[in-house]
């Protein structure tokens, strides 16, 4: 097999339970990183096209349900990697998200949202 036959064999790669397994782990691990506590995840697959991951929010349940792509693009250990801290960061924001989309929003969840995520923020960034 010649170089370009085995960068298109790692460009795209059928995913399965131990690359779940293994996503699921970067994701706890970002979690209790950015000290989401309060949030139950969900872990499946996403038939989406052009995606690595998607992540869905309950906002009343305070779950989030994110979806790994079983073909993964430019697939590596560091993309995998890359790929669940961005998803957990989408649980970061989750809650002010959420409620930017709802209709019936007071300020006061706004505010509650805005600063639970400046608190986040301040124990995740260096000086």
């Amino acid at each position: 097999m010649d170089m370009e036959s085995v960068r298109n064999v790692i460009k795209k790669m059928k995913l399965n339970e131990k690359h779940l397994k293994e996503f699921k782990k970067l994701c706890e691990y970002y979690k209790l990183l950015y000290q989401l506590n309060g949030w139950q995840i969900y872990y499946g697959w996403t038939n989406e096209e052009n995606c690595k991951a998607t992540a869905s929010v309950n906002l009343q349940g305070r779950t989030i349900t994110i979806k790994l792509s079983k073909e993964f693009e430019d697939f590596s250990k560091e993309e995998l990697r890359i790929t669940a801290k961005h998803e957990i960061l989408h649980v970061l924001i989750g809650r002010l998200g959420a409620l930017a989309t709802s209709r019936h929003v007071t300020a006061d969840e706004i505010y509650e949202a805005s600063e639970e995520l400046v608190i986040s923020l301040t124990n995740l960034l260096d000086d």
